[in-house]
């Protein structure tokens, strides 16, 4: 008896049980260990979208693409270990939707056999929630634009998106819970951008223009545009905020050209366009909108036949309303624009919108300009804004023919500079032959007088008897080797002015020192001594009388380039240092003038050196003695034009670099040619 009482008692449980599991609200199902399903409720079924039926028999690893055999094992395994486990899981059911899910599974026993009961809480709305919210910080962080979200109450930051961060100088803890405000500045520190700042305040309503503060103080241009919205019962406010600089920047540029107004209003049409395509009119707006526009409009089917015109377009055209439907917009367009309205309607057709530059002929055959703004507004019907640009044009026009007048100015400018600097180069040529004559003639006075001694010597040793064939030998053998002297003299002052414009290879040491001996007379006059060094390979060789340097590993300082006009350019600095020293002499500073030239031989390039121990120059005048013109001499002395052409020779027409200092009381001057590789 005590035995029925206990299995009556079993029965009634299962019942109630099995009573529980059937009207469950939540998802309910009977899982064996290999996932197999056994029984579901109702709510599993509606859960996942299949009849009771059709569940029996499928496999759990079946709805969920995170499970598989092996996870299966596992989670049996855990059941098994500790009685129930929890998870979070996504669902495959039965239309293909994933749903996302909190389970609970619980190890029941039922005779010898163990199977688990599975609860399912579907989260899903939830996930989706969270999701929304994270894509929305993503979205933010994404942004070129600042963004805040703002507590209403009292106006500060709740969070800021990475470019804030970055525009600001502040990092993200830093700028939680300080007020918006707080980086605002008053309109008199806007400084250059206040004119502008004020002038799109006024423009536009809808934005906040001012200037913020960055962290290190720097100020910049912003546009904010704040937008509220509520969500879980709560207020919050989004600023946008904008780095309008370069936008600034643009504006004042354009402003200098005449044309800040065009492109404003260019920037406002596009915007209204856009807003129009946005807007969802009636037919009382709509009319409303097309009758009083301030722009012309126009409504077309993708041929381009009028649907309907406004006032403006008639006004602006000189048609009537009846004519411009009658005509059609590819009726307007001038003939030479007929090829860019052709590809903007193709545009618009596969696009759904497109703009566009036209020029339009009026009914009395006037041309204007407008910019075209055209979008589809229902199916088949486009709306076109015109904005009338003929003076935006017509100031371009002016401007690339004042810009072909002013190249052409320029041209002969340069022409003419050029001319003008030729015509100076010969005429300090003109003045350095001349010093040159000079020290030929220098030169031919000695053997000149050794020439009249010998003459006046042979005519007392015939008087005297005493005339030999030995003495008329010898006075051969003289007198030829003065005239040789001579003859070599006035063949190396033609070789050095033989006119060469053609571009050669030259050894700089070996020009060097031979312009050095054709000055060494007139230098030892003027008790002016001078030693030519040439440097390799951190070796130095006297070059005064001969320029080898067969030991060298870089070969000899060879170097391309006009070669008449780079001796020129040394005979005007050799000069110019002569100057100097004897600037010195005469105010008793120094006794003996001394010029030190070097020749480096670098495997890149011939540095060439000269030094002297004259006046040197002074620093306020070191920056200008390359300036044409410009001479540090006493008025009649100099042209200042020899140190000009110097640096237009080896810079211009050489290619090298020209430099000038001060070195151990004297001047000196670099000169840095490219090296060649012949």
């Amino acid at each position: 008896m005590e035995s029925d009482n206990v299995f009556l008692s079993e029965n009634v449980l299962f019942e109630l049980l099995d009573h529980s599991f059937e009207k469950a609200s939540a998802p309910l199902i009977w899982q064996s260990e290999d996932g197999g399903i056994l029984r579901v409720n109702d709510a599993a079924a509606a859960y996942f979208g299949y009849t009771r039926e059709e569940m029996v028999g499928m496999n759990a690893a079946g709805l969920s693409p995170d499970l598989d055999a092996d996870a299966l094992r596992t989670e049996w395994s855990e059941i098994l270990r500790s009685g129930s486990i929890s998870l979070c899981a996504r669902h495959i059911c039965a239309g293909g939707e994933i749903k996302h899910a909190e389970i609970v599974k619980t190890l029941v026993t039922a005779g010898n056999s163990e199977i688990s009961l599975v609860t399912v809480e579907n989260v899903s709305p939830l996930k989706q929630k969270t999701d929304e919210i994270q894509f929305l910080y993503e979205i933010m962080d994404m942004s070129n634009d600042a963004i805040f979200v703002i507590r209403p109450s009292d106006g500060r930051v709740m969070y800021a998106n990475e470019k804030a961060c970055v525009s600001l100088g502040y990092s993200p803890e830093e700028l939680k819970g300080i007020p918006l405000d707080y980086f605002r500045m008053s309109s008199k520190d806007w400084g250059e951008f206040a004119p502008y700042l004020s002038r799109l305040s006024e423009a536009n309503g809808n934005m906040l223009y001012c200037a913020h503060k960055r962290k290190d103080g720097s100020v910049f241009p912003v546009e904010t545009s704040l937008k509220s919205f509520i969500r879980d019962n709560e207020k919050y406010n989004i600023a946008v905020v904008r780095d309008i600089s370069e936008r600034l920047r643009f504006f004042k540029e354009m402003e200098e050209k005449n044309t800040t107004l065009e492109k404003l209003n260019d920037r406002l049409t596009a915007e209204v366009v856009e807003r129009t395509m946005e807007l969802h009119f009636t037919e009382e707006k709509y009319e409303t909108y097309v009758k009083n526009a301030p722009d012309p409009i126009f409504f077309t089917d993708e041929k381009g036949r009028h649907k309907d015109v406004n006032e403006a377009l008639c006004l602006i055209t000189g048609y009537t309303r009846e004519e411009l439907l009658s005509t059609g917009i590819f009726g307007l367009v001038a003939e030479d624009s007929l090829r860019d309205a052709e590809s903007a309607f193709k545009e618009m057709r596969k696009t759904g919108k497109a703009s566009v530059s036209l020029k339009l002929a009026k009914k009395n055959g006037e041309k204007f300009y407008i910019y075209l703004n055209i979008a589809e507004v229902e199916g088949g019907v486009y709306m076109g804004i015109c904005k009338d640009v003929t003076r935006s044009v017509l100031l371009e026009e002016a401007l690339k023919k004042l810009n072909e007048e002013l190249s052409e100015r320029v041209r002969e400018e340069v022409a003419l500079r050029q001319k003008q600097e030729g015509f100076l180069f010969e005429q300090k040529k003109l003045e350095d032959m001349g010093l040159l004559i000079n020290a030929i003639a220098h030169q031919w006075r000695q053997p000149i007088n050794a020439l009249i001694l010998y003459i006046q010597d042979i005519m007392d040793t015939y008087e005297s008897g005493e005339l030999s064939g030995e003495y008329i030998h010898t006075f051969e053998t003289v007198c030829k080797d003065l005239v040789i002297h001579m003859s070599k003299t006035i063949d190396d002052f033609r070789t050095f002015f033989a006119p060469d414009k053609t571009r050669t290879c030259f050894d700089v040491a070996a020009e060097m020192v031979r312009l050095m001996k054709l000055l060494r007379v007139q230098l030892h006059d003027r008790k002016i001594s001078y030693r030519i060094y040439c440097i390799c390979a951190d070796k130095t060789h006297d070059c005064t009388e001969d320029a080898v340097m067969d030991d060298c590993p870089g070969g000899r300082a060879l170097v391309c380039g006009y070669l008449d006009e780079f001796k020129q350019a040394l005979m005007n600095i050799v000069y110019n240092a002569v100057d100097a020293i004897e600037e010195n002499f005469a105010k008793g500073i120094v006794q003996k003038g001394f010029i030190r030239i070097e020749i480096e031989n670098t495997p890149g390039h011939v540095v060439l050196r000269i030094k002297d121990n004259g006046t040197g120059i002074s620093p306020e005048k070191l920056s200008k003695v390359f300036d044409p013109y410009y001479t540090t001499k006493e008025e009649g002395k100099g042209t200042g034009i020899g140190l000009y052409m110097a640096k237009m020779v080896i810079e211009k027409h050489n290619g090298g670099r020209i430099s000038a200092g001060n070195a151990d009381g004297g001047a000196f001057f670099e000169i840095l040619i490219p090296k060649s590789s012949g």
